[in-house]
C-alpha cells in the first residue's frame, strides 16, 4: 500500500496500522489514549497515527464491501484530530483512490501528515508512477525513476527470480504474478498482458503435475 509522507521527498510502500474512526465512542477512545500516552516515562513514546475516515459496522449484516462504500467518510474528524494536537502527526486513510485525491486532502489540511492508497493503487498502479512529481511539484529524489512500464517489469523480474530461490515457485509464482497483473491497466491489448501473466503463474505447477506424470509411466 502507498505512503505519501510529507516529510519525505518520495513514494514508498507501507503497511500500517489503521485505526477505525467512529463518530463518538471510538473517536474518544483515540483521543484519551493519545492522553495516556502523553505519559512518555510509563508507556514509551507513540506521536504518529494512521487514521481511517470510515466507520467499521460490525455486524453480521454488513459485509466488507458494504464497510468500504456504505459508513459515511468523515475527513473532518481527521482535521479536527491535526488540529486538536499538533504535537502529534497524523495519516489519513479512507475513500483515497487517486493522485488528485491525495493532493485535494493534504492543501485541504496543511498539517496532515501523509495520506494512504490501498486499492486505487492495486487497481491501476502505473496512474500513480507521477506522484512525486504532482504532490511534490517535480521535486522527486528518484535518481532511478522507471521511463516506462518494461522497465519496472524487468526489475520486477529480477525481484522475482530471487524470490523463487528462497521460496518453492509452485507455491509462490502466482502470488508474484499479482502484483504485477494490474500494470497494463486500461491500456490496448491489456487483456492479452493478462493472459500471458496468468500463463506464466501456472508454469510451476504444470510443470509438477506432468513431471509427476512421467513419473508414473515409469517401470
Amino acid at each position: 500500500m502507498p505512503y505519501w509522507d510529507r516529510s519525505k521527498r518520495h513514494v514508498r510502500r507501507h503497511i500500517l496500522y489503521k485505526n477505525k474512526l467512529s463518530k463518538h465512542r471510538r473517536r474518544k477512545r483515540i483521543l484519551q489514549s493519545m492522553q495516556i500516552h502523553r505519559n512518555r516515562g510509563v508507556f514509551g513514546v507513540v506521536t504518529d497515527f494512521q487514521i481511517h475516515a470510515r466507520i467499521a459496522v460490525l455486524s453480521k449484516n454488513f459485509s466488507p464491501a458494504d464497510n468500504r462504500k456504505v459508513p459515511q467518510l468523515k475527513y473532518q474528524y481527521v482535521r479536527k484530530l491535526v488540529d486538536d494536537y499538533p504535537e502529534f502527526t497524523f495519516s489519513l486513510n479512507g475513500g483515497l483512490n487517486s493522485i488528485v485525491d491525495a493532493k485535494r486532502e493534504l492543501e485541504m489540511c496543511e498539517n496532515l501528515k501523509g495520506v494512504m492508497i490501498g486499492r486505487g493503487w492495486a487497481a491501476n498502479p502505473w496512474s500513480f508512477s507521477m506522484a512525486d512529481d504532482i504532490l511534490y511539484d517535480g521535486q522527486s529524489s528518484h535518481e532511478n525513476k522507471p521511463k516506462n512500464r518494461l522497465e519496472i517489469l524487468e526489475e520486477y523480474g529480477k525481484h522475482a527470480d530471487a524470490e523463487e530461490l528462497l521460496w518453492d515457485p509452485v507455491k509462490i509464482r502466482r502470488f508474484i504474478v499479482k502484483a504485477a497483473t494490474p500494470l497494463f491497466a486500461g491500456e490496448p491489448n491489456g487483456k492479452k498482458y493478462r493472459i500471458a501473466l496468468d500463463s506464466i503463474a501456472g508454469m510451476p505447477k504444470k510443470l509438477l503435475q506432468q513431471s509427476k506424470s512421467l513419473e508414473g509411466q515409469l517401470p
